[in-house]
């Protein structure tokens, strides 16, 4: 059995038509959550790709396994999915524009963004754009393109093939004309992208945003093009898929590895630094051949995922990991797999971020919630800052309960504060411009919108 990982970066699930929104953004993967398990209450980690990454990866938390933010990138002990699976005589591979040398990603990957794959992707673009003017280039084709050539000629091994698309991070830029197929007589200014051609800091922008609301919405429709641009090379790959007889002997899961704000709660165009729904509720996707399809509404998270994939192919697990498989809730046997999910925020690093009062990991927001009361703690020097929200019947987080819900409070911070001292991985923060290749990682940083 193959398994292939789809990462969407920064896909939010309340953005995606399957989730009830107002916008026919992902037809594709609607049709094809027929074949799947849709599990409509799934949570990431901490809103940062790097750290969510590799959660994902190995099935635990970002204090026990140590990546505790983006750029400071370092090999981990803990035992990864890809390397299990090598153990089992799987080819690895990983595709991604972004994951480009990340020691904290590629370890046990037989083939890691290989720079032959780049050149070549770059030789191919610019001969198809003379002979074939009318194809749409971005950078979700360019993986699922390299994807596909790569199974081609690798279809005769079991293979674990993970993959990753960008088209959802800032400065959302999805290929014409997904970027105004959904606003496409909007004839204003693109600051949201540009920053006014440098005027504009990314922190002011990110947390002082003053742009009009007509350009708001216009940055809400580049996202929204951005997601049906991946849900159509997520169709071109699940069609390859099907024609070349492999659909039914692989394992596919597709997840957003965080969320992603676009003005709620005053953050915008970024994920990092809070844990409201729009940054940690995420879609997740698993297709196990022969399963049948439903939509699953039991409280999962991203670092369930590994271990689920573990146990549909009897693999024994051998980390102590946090996560639990869902067969059990895909196969109708439970109910439920975990009472709570947690999670922390990653660390900003905008001196305009005015409601971060404590630098570094001590200065994380955290969260817990059993599916209908979230609990926030947002560190402060002299007095902790906690919300409690009734996100059943308050999705959008706008009424905070606190003092009205006494006893939902110390149960929830009970469990919040027992998570927070359960960590094995050393606790430590390096600054990631501060580390090893401090240029690169903070051209890295700049690109991402993580630093002015």
């Amino acid at each position: 059995m193959n398994v292939i990982l789809i990462t969407l970066d920064a896909c939010r699930l309340d953005h995606l038509s399957f989730a009830g929104y107002f916008r026919n953004t992902s037809p594709n993967l609607d049709k094809i959550s027929e074949d799947g398990i849709l599990f409509m209450n799934n949570y990431a980690v901490i809103p940062q790709s790097d750290p969510a990454i590799v959660s994902i990866l190995t099935g635990t938390y970002p204090q026990n396994h140590g990546v505790r933010s983006l750029g400071a990138s370092k090999i981990i002990s803990v035992a990864m999915l890809q390397e299990i699976l090598k153990e089992q005589n799987y080819k690895t591979v990983c595709m991604s524009i972004e994951q480009q040398s990340n020691n904290s990603i590629k370890k046990g990957f037989d083939e890691f963004n290989l720079l032959s794959w780049r050149v070549k992707s770059k030789l191919n673009r610019i001969l198809e754009k003379i002979f074939k003017p009318d194809k749409i280039f971005g950078v979700s084709g360019i993986v699922t393109d390299n994807a596909i050539e790569w199974i081609k000629k690798n279809k005769g091994n079991k293979f674990f093939l993970y993959l990753h698309y960008m088209e959802l991070h800032w400065p959302y830029t999805p290929p014409p004309p997904f970027d105004n197929i959904f606003d496409p007589d909007y004839k204003g200014s693109h600051s949201f992208i540009d920053l006014s051609n440098g005027k504009i800091k990314r922190g002011d922008m990110a947390y002082n945003n003053t742009l009009p609301e007509e350009e708001r919405k216009h940055a809400i429709a580049h996202y929204d093009g951005g997601i049906v641009y991946m849900d159509s090379q997520l169709s071109n790959l699940i069609n390859f898929l099907k024609d070349s007889k492999l659909w039914d002997s692989s394992i596919v899961v597709i997840v957003g590895d965080h969320g992603e704000h676009l003005g709620e709660h005053d953050f915008y165009y970024q994920h990092v630094a809070s844990v409201y729904q729009p940054s940690i509720r995420v879609p997740l996707f698993i297709r196990i051949p022969h399963m049948k399809g439903k939509k699953e509404y039991a409280l999962t998270q991203t670092i369930d995922i590994m271990p689920t994939i573990l146990e549909a192919l009897n693999i024994n697990i051998k980390n102590d990991i946090d996560g639990k498989s869902l067969m059990p809730l895909m196969k109708g046997k439970e109910r439920k797999i975990r009472e709570y999910a947690f999670a922390e925020s990653g660390i900003s690093l905008f001196k305009q971020n005015k409601r971060k009062y404590i630098e570094g990991v001590e200065g994380k927001w955290r969260m817990v919630t059993d599916g209908k009361w979230k609990l926030i703690l947002i560190p402060h020097p002299n007095n902790n800052i906690f919300e409690l929200y009734d996100i059943e019947n308050d999705p959008l987080e706008t009424k905070n309960l606190i003092r009205d819900k006494i006893d939902m409070v110390d149960k929830l911070k009970q469990k919040l504060f027992v998570w927070m001292e359960n960590k094995r991985a050393e606790e430590k923060y390096e600054e990631p411009y501060s580390i090893e290749g401090e240029k690169k990682v903070r051209e890295r940083l700049k690109r991402l919108g993580y630093i002015d």
